[in-house]
């Protein structure tokens, strides 16, 4: 099976979204954004 890859655009909710892609073998994380880089 090929891996779902994903990106995650803002961090505000967006956040809760992370860990839950973690816990997948099949997952990967390519990019996440958010408006301000210090809190990045």
């Amino acid at each position: 099976m090929k891996k779902v890859r994903v990106a995650v655009v803002g961090l505000g909710f967006g956040a809760e979204f992370v860990p839950i892609y973690q816990q997948f073998d099949k997952a990967e994380c390519i990019a996440v954004c958010r408006r301000d880089a210090k809190k990045l």
